[in-house]
């Protein structure tokens, strides 16, 4: 039998397909290109696409032989991820401001290097990323063409972050996370900013006034002075993600609740799980319900008792809701201290939904229910369920709920079997004999384990 002859693909590829590949590797998995075949021997010197990282001095002498070899003129990317300083680093930026490097991203691990002086002045730039970098007092820049800007684990001055925002009259993306701005009163002010996520860890207060801002998030401490939205009709969805330490819970209270009266009429909302905990208190409390817009609702909830009374809460201020959502936070981002507070919890969990009065949203408007990331068998999937069965005995409209589910290991080690699990009947009977306000619901409950979902 005649051997079939090997065809070698790679080394006919045009140029801008190889480069297009690369532009998804880091550097130093660009230079091992060189022995995939003879074209690509010194393709990888004129990549555009720089990814840099550097976790250890011992690497500066190579990649600074590597970039010494480029022969691209323009460099379209160019990330830096440095753990060390070395003065290498100056000349890295360097090589990338002479080269006018489009997305620029500069992201160090110590607080030791000043942004490069080269970069104030950059009429190319269209997207910009910087962490733990030093701002000077005096700093003036002038950015006409960037859209995308990402400031992280910095402290500025007012003045600083004026004129930073300034020298950027494009603007459409703006994150500032993880920021300390001393006794700062500042404001965002942008007709072409369309999406702001700011996590604030402390910021006096911030005035807002985009006219065609379109997402706004934030998360982190307490904004002590608030938030102040002017003119901002465009926005159509809001995250917020607050940290709640008990003390502060009166003052975010008051704060909370003039925020989502400016926010009432987004389509989408999100609010995280110390936020559903004040709310919680609002419905205890028997505060009045907000007459919102809301289309979309998306809780993150660790489903403890008291965030039944959040959730509630949320349903009578949704007339027009169309979508709930109610996930699981990861541990990482649950952003209150207490597991829960056990003022909010005086109440009978079984009873809790078959005694509360109708809502509106859930018998005229509620068409999808999604629940994610809680595991089965315990009682806060007891608690779940319930509100499960409830919406859909109630939500006559409702065409679809989604339940994801995640499963335990075994002793052995392998998945427990969503059968052998004590609520597996409840499972069942939401999908084949719980009594339904509509006739058209359908009920999914998918199993996570290993990565891989299972459907029941």
């Amino acid at each position: 039998m005649a051997s079939v002859a090997e065809v070698d693909h790679f080394s006919h590829l045009p140029d801008a397909i190889i480069h297009r590949i690369f532009s998804f590797l880091p550097y130093k998995d660009v230079v091992k290109t060189s022995m995939l075949s003879k074209q690509w021997r010194f393709a990888w010197t004129s990549t555009p696409y720089i990814d840099l990282s550097l976790p250890s001095e011992g690497v500066v002498p190579s990649i600074s032989r590597a970039l010494s070899l480029c022969t691209a003129t323009k460099i379209e990317k160019f990330h830096l991820d440095a753990n060390v300083i070395s003065t290498e680093i100056d000349w890295w930026l360097h090589f990338a401001a002479v080269r006018k490097a489009e997305d620029f991203s500069l992201v160090f691990r110590e607080w030791h290097h000043f942004i490069p002086r080269l970069s104030w002045d950059s009429p190319w730039l269209v997207s910009l990323r910087v962490s733990k970098c030093l701002f000077p007092w005096n700093i003036t820049v002038h950015w006409p063409s960037l859209k995308k800007l990402c400031l992280q684990e910095l402290v500025l001055k007012k003045d600083q972050i004026t004129k930073i925002l300034s020298g950027c009259p494009v603007l459409e993306s703006l994150e500032l996370r993880s920021m300390s701005m001393f006794a700062c009163d500042f404001q965002i002010e942008s007709r072409y900013l369309r999406e702001l996520a700011i996590e604030a860890v402390r910021i006096s207060s911030i005035n807002i006034s985009a006219p065609n801002l379109l997402s706004l998030r934030l998360w982190g401490e307490l904004i002590v002075g608030g938030v102040r939205l002017n003119g901002v009709s465009s926005l159509v969805a809001a995250e917020l993600k607050f940290l709640v330490k008990e003390r502060q819970l009166v003052h975010l209270s008051d704060q909370l609740r003039i925020l989502l009266k400016q926010l009432q009429d987004v389509t989408t909302i999100t609010i995280g799980s110390g936020c559903l905990k004040v709310l919680s208190t609002w419905e205890v409390m028997g505060m009045s319900y907000l007459s919102s817009s809301w289309h979309n609702i998306i809780v993150h909830s660790t489903l403890s008792k008291s965030d039944l009374h959040g959730i509630a809460y949320l349903l009578r201020s949704s007339p027009l809701l169309e979508r709930l959502v109610i996930r699981n936070p990861n541990s990482k981002n649950i952003t209150f201290e207490n597991e829960d507070y056990p003022e909010l919890c005086d109440f009978d969990e079984k009873q809790y939904w078959p005694s509360q009065k109708e809502f509106y949203c859930v018998a005229n408007n509620l068409k999808r229910v999604e629940i994610a990331g809680f595991e089965l068998d315990n009682e806060k999937s007891k608690l779940l369920l319930a509100l499960a069965k409830f919406l859909l005995e109630k939500a006559v409209g409702l065409e679809k709920m989604t339940l994801d589910a995640e499963l335990r290991m075994s002793c052995q080690g392998l998945p427990i079997d969503p059968h052998d699990l004590g609520d597996s009947h409840d499972v069942i009977q939401l999908q084949e004999g719980c009594r339904r306000a509509s006739r058209n619901a359908e009920v999914i409950v998918n199993y996570h384990f290993n990565g891989l979902p299972r459907e029941l």
